[in-house]
């Protein structure tokens, strides 16, 4: 749709110019936010959209589109989307690059485990820096009877036993049990 080069931050010249079939997925998804809004867009416009986000992938560009015809009122600035994109690239917990193996907690090896934990002394483990050691964890999840005993466990800790009338049930006094999670904090 242009033929334009435009100044990076470094000073050098990129050009911007898109597959078709990526501008043709931007057109669809500012074609279909304008709908959503009831709102219409000249050509001059889109062509300015597709040089202000030449450098943001298609993919961001099509989910924040969407979100801004979904949520907003009025059409956005190119201010709206791009705080909007930047959130989107931000990338999220990846569980495969955890440090983690059969030897260490997460990447750190307990060297004197007979210790108590406040005198654990702790080393680095290989797979810190070489990702290719990394094993991925393996959860098991609680039995139901383990899930009781933990519940147990955590009540006899905080001290917050339910009280309970004489059938069995429990006694929901709800300002109470909030003061006792407020004391206990």
């Amino acid at each position: 749709m242009f033929d334009q080069e435009r100044h990076s931050l470094n000073g050098t010249k990129k050009e911007t110019q898109r597959p078709s079939s990526e501008q043709d997925r931007i057109d669809a998804a500012l074609q279909l936010m304008c709908r959503r809004l009831n709102k219409s867009m000249t050509a001059e416009r889109i062509n300015l959209w597709h040089e202000d986000l030449a450098f943001y992938p298609v993919a961001g560009i099509e989910y924040v589109l969407d979100a801004w015809g979904r949520n907003a009122r009025a059409l956005p600035v190119l201010a709206d989307l791009t705080g909007m994109l930047r959130t989107w690239m931000i990338p999220g917990p990846q569980k495969e690059s955890q440090p983690g193996c059969e030897r260490c907690e997460f990447g750190f090896i307990v060297t004197n485990p007979e210790a108590s934990k406040a005198d654990w002394i702790m080393t680095r483990c290989a797979c810190i820096a070489d990702p290719s050691l990394r094993q991925p964890r393996k959860g098991t999840p609680l039995s139901p009877q383990e899930k009781v005993d933990l519940s147990q466990r955590i009540k006899n800790f905080f001290a917050t036993e339910e009280k309970r009338f004489p059938n069995g049930n429990p006694r929901l006094n709800i300002p109470l049990t909030q003061a006792r999670v407020l004391r206990g904090l």
